[in-house]
């Protein structure tokens, strides 16, 4: 099995038992006003239409005394943010540019602050209609200049500099966070909230000193009294330089280190604290340090410590000798500190020092660490209690298993623990849907079947948290052994399920699993998953789980989140899925344009039969956009993205992963060899339709060796017969040119243009069953009626355009993407794209007419059908058993957009409503010039 460890210590720590809660919060609204607004903490209050609103905290004390100075050391101003907002997507790192990125200055807000963002259309698009989840991620930076920072890597990155050494009071302090944002659609608004942390350590210490110390030499006892005005202290190798994310190490430069400068050393007093049990002299003013982390070896140089300095006088306080100590920060057998913990070291001192300050003496003290921005300030308090981890979000791709380190004070144990996975073909809509392993129904099947779905362990031993998933499917069984069917697999259920389902009976499905058992492979088949995975972890410390701490429960506990991806898996987008009760008469409300065209609704002659697909098979051009019916047999509004990293061993040497596109431009794809540099010598089609046949339009390229006055008749319109001496073989009573392209906005351009840099699918037989590594198919709104030549069925995925993903970047798929994705429907693991439920049927791949049998078939081969004859009329007919001939097949088309290539780069909406008759986006020509023409796959590391 193998595992995936993050070795790295963290900046987060649980929170102390809290007396009173003072909620020092401002916010600040960011909708070109300086308005002030009151914390909040609740969503809904915290939400305002039009806008993504994010709240921004540092810092939420639970004190029993308002903390001397806090806001006056700005420790918890926040006077600029970088927001960073990106998909929730499981191929995103922090390396990819995120999809907003600004810089708010002048903030100048004490612990909580709110920043308004104004909510675009093309916003939304990009950031939330990925997952189909309704969150995008928010990363925050605060108090820093990004500089040339472009991602969030770069600005974790940024290095940060201080004055700890020779300022007592800093101007603020550098922050980072990661949170996650929530859209609500139907309020038109998303909120979301970011805890940031502190780069750096904050350091107090407290003394309590006795009145006296006697000292006996040779007999002689001598009584020493201390001047507890003049003591001192100072902070010795502190780290004055990190990053804006501290990742420290044991062999800095010493260039980073500081010790507190001597000019101010002397300003560190004591002041007395009446309400104080026992250490009633605090520190008037925090050291600071980022993060440092040392050996414990003799010759380390570099571990941080404070040297303190008291005065204590033997003769009545005539003359006074000061006492040098050694104070660690931490216990002796710890070598670290972390970021955004505040440290408290509370020293008894009862014996004389060292009076030589290179030799100070080295004392243990009582310590008690806290969260920065959510810490008791009781310094009486001598629980050294922590929880803490570095990040609480982890991805792991194609791994089995992830080993996460904490930094914990005491034993620690997973008191929750649940997984959940995604299936997309429930109905015939396909909507993804989630599925979820609760811990009771992992340990229902350990069980059952001896093996549980996943394992979330704590080793105490050396504190890490250890979660294992074989990535296999995992099938759900009821309480009486019964398999919970989670697939419209008519075969299964007995007829199939209906159409569309409502959330109560997907819930109702859902609400009868009891446990899981892993399904077996089978010939041919794996049984890999083929969705990402999400855990949810929580752990905490034993004795405050079982309450024999006498601590509040809901403290000292982290929620680990783990995305789990496997080699190949599917994710969906919806295109208006809003179809129950609308089976009929959904029309082009799937926000789908084809070169310029959107049909509206058919609203009369509806019924149970397909009369909207009646009227699209009647279309004789390729450029119409359709709508949805139950008739057809095939009416899915979802757009599925294949992501392929890694291929199963049972298809390993079926495909080649590549780039599937063209090396040259092709604008005009109408010549028999698109791959090629030339083009023909036609720069468009022409076509005409023939008087013996209602249904066939024919190439004017199938005349036999024709004349340009034959030609000139054809584009005319009028009327000539054939014969056997040459001239066209066929009789026309019309002819007319297909439209071309047409000239419209293109994306990133100011001018409108028409299709200029096209790479169409390459044709080549050697392309056959290559497959680009990642790649979203169109919905069933992109459907056509059978009278798709293979020219037309080139221009249609040319013009093509589906939600914000622009047109001029779709392509005819592979014959290797069609059965890819047409084995995936096999398999009940999306429904059917391809194909109807009897019989079989055609659709153009690059490489010609593929023949798609019925879902259910395992004996009928999906091929590429032959390509006998280029002149002549074209024979046969889709509703056959056999494709028109030739190069004029006529035959279905379903495209594929190049996710890999084109990112997340979509297109705006004009903000408006889908219905029947209007888009919400413009068509946009979407097409660029090449830039990278390998496939670039990214996956975490």
């Amino acid at each position: 099995m193998n595992s995936l460890s993050f070795l790295k210590y963290g900046s987060r720590l649980m929170r102390l038992l809290p007396s009173l809660m003072i909620l020092l919060s401002a916010g600040l609204y960011f909708s070109c006003s300086d308005e002030l607004e009151p914390p909040v903490s609740d969503k809904d209050m915290l939400a305002q239409e039009g806008y993504i609103s994010i709240q921004l905290e540092c810092s939420r004390q639970n004190t029993r005394a308002v903390e001397n100075g806090v806001d006056a050391l700005n420790e918890n101003l926040i006077n600029s943010v970088t927001i960073c907002l990106s998909p929730v997507a499981g191929d995103r790192t922090d390396e990819d540019a995120p999809v907003y990125m600004e810089t708010f200055t002048g903030i100048n807000k004490n612990n909580s602050a709110i920043i308004r963002i104004p909510m675009t259309t093309e916003l939304i698009t990009r950031l939330f209609n990925e997952n189909n989840s309704g969150e995008c991620r928010v990363f925050a930076a605060v108090n820093v200049t990004p500089g040339d920072a472009k991602t969030i890597a770069d600005l974790r990155k940024l290095t940060v500099n201080s004055t700890f050494a020779t300022r007592r009071t800093q101007t603020s302090f550098t922050m980072d966070g990661d949170g996650t944002v929530s859209y609500m659609p139907n309020g038109h608004y998303a909120v979301g909230e970011v805890k940031v942390q502190r780069s750096a350590a904050k350091i107090t210490l407290a003394l309590d000193v006795d009145d006296a110390v006697e000292e006996t030499i040779n007999g002689e006892t001598r009584t020493w009294t201390p001047n507890l005005e003049g003591m001192r202290v100072r902070l010795e190798q502190g780290v004055r330089t990190s990053t804006l994310d501290p990742k420290p190490t044991t062999d800095m430069d010493d260039a980073l280190y500081f010790n507190t400068n001597d000019d101010i050393a002397t300003q560190y007093r004591f002041n007395q604290d009446p309400q104080a049990e026992r250490y009633d002299r605090v520190q008037d003013i925090p050291f600071y340090t980022y993060p440092n982390v040392w050996t414990g070896s003799v010759e380390e140089r570099h571990a941080t410590f404070m040297m303190l300095s008291v005065p204590w006088s033997s003769d009545g306080g005539r003359t006074w000798r000061l006492c040098y100590y050694h104070v660690p920060i931490i216990p002796f057998d710890q070598f670290e500190l972390v970021r955004n913990m505040s440290y408290h070291v509370n020293l008894h001192v009862g014996v004389l020092g060292s009076f030589v300050p290179d030799e100070p003496l080295e004392i243990q003290a009582d310590y008690f660490v806290a969260d920065w921005g959510e810490e008791s300030i009781d310094v009486d308090i001598q629980d050294f209690r922590y929880l803490v981890v570095d990040q609480n979000e982890y991805t792991v791709n194609n791994e089995s298993s992830i080993s996460i380190p904490f930094y914990t004070s005491h034993k620690t144990e997973v008191v929750d623990a649940e997984m959940t996975f995604y299936r997309y073909n429930f109905s015939d809509q396909g909507t993804e849907f989630a599925v979820t392993c609760t811990n009771a129904m992992n340990e229902e099947s350990m069980a059952r079947v001896n093996a549980p779905v996943f394992t979330a362990t704590y080793n105490n031993d050396n504190n890490t948290l250890n979660v294992s998933h074989d990535l296999k499917i995992y099938v759900p069984y009821d309480a009486s052994g019964n398999v919970v069917d989670l697939t419209n697999n008519v075969a299964a259920v007995g007829g199939g399920r209906k159409k569309t389902q409502t959330q109560e009976e997907v819930n109702a499905v859902l609400n009868r699993i009891r446990y899981f058992r892993q399904q077996p492979a089978t010939a041919g088949i794996s049984n890999n998953e083929y969705s990402r995975v999400q855990f949810r972890i929580t752990v905490q410390h034993s004795d405050v789980y079982d309450g024999t701490s006498g601590i509040d429960k809901n403290l000292y506990k982290e929620v680990i989140v783990i995305d789990q991806f496997p080699g190949m898996y599917i994710t969906a987008v919806e295109n208006n899925s809003d179809l129950l009760g609308k089976e009929w008469s959904s029309g082009a409300m799937g926000n789908t344009i084809i070169n310029g065209r959107y049909d509206y609704t058919v609203t009369t002659n509806l019924g149970a039969g397909n009369a909207t697909r009646q009227i699209i098979s009647n279309y004789t051009n390729w450029d119409y956009s359709i709508g949805l019916s139950t008739g057809y047999q095939n009416w899915n509004p979802n757009l599925y993205l294949i992501t392929i990293t890694k291929l199963d061993d049972d298809v390993l040497n079926e495909y080649k992963i590549d780039d599937p596109r063209s090396y040259y431009i092709n604008n005009n794809l109408n010549n028999d060899n698109v791959d090629a540099e030339h083009l023909d010598a036609f720069p468009t089609e022409y076509w005409a339709k023939a008087t013996t046949s209602t249904s066939g339009y024919y190439n004017i390229t199938q005349l036999k060796n024709p004349t340009q006055a034959q030609i000139n008749t054809i584009l005319n319109g009028r009327v000539f017969s054939t014969n056997a001496s040459g001239n066209p073989e066929c009789t026309w009573n019309q002819g007319f040119r297909l439209q071309g392209f047409i000239t419209a906005p293109a994306l990133n351009e100011s001018a409108q243009r028409t299709l200029r840099y096209y790479y169409p699918t390459r044709e080549a037989e050697e392309n056959t069953n290559t497959i680009a590594p990642k790649f979203r198919i169109c919905s069933s709104y992109g459907g056509t009626s059978p009278y798709l030549t293979r020219e037309m069925a080139r221009r249609r995925a040319a013009a093509y355009q589906e939600l914000g993903y622009a047109a001029g970047r779709w392509r005819l798929p592979t014959f290797g993407e069609v059965k890819f994705v047409m084995d995936l429907a096999q398999q009940y693991k999306i429904p059917r794209l391809f194909g109807r439920d009897t019989g079989v049927w055609y659709y153009w791949c690059a490489q010609g007419a593929v023949l798609v049998p019925r879902r259910g078939d395992t004996t009928t081969v999906p091929r590429i059908v032959a390509n006998p004859a280029q002149n002549g009329a074209p024979t046969g007919g889709s509703t056959a058993e056999t494709p028109f001939t030739g190069n004029n097949y006529r035959d279905h088309a379903r495209f594929v957009y190049d996710e890999w290539y084109w990112g997340d780069e979509t297109l705006n909406t004009n903000g408006g409503t889908p219905n029947q008759n209007t888009p919400i986006y413009q068509f946009t020509w979407g097409d660029k010039l090449k830039t990278n023409p390998q496939p670039q796959n990214k996956r975490r590391k």
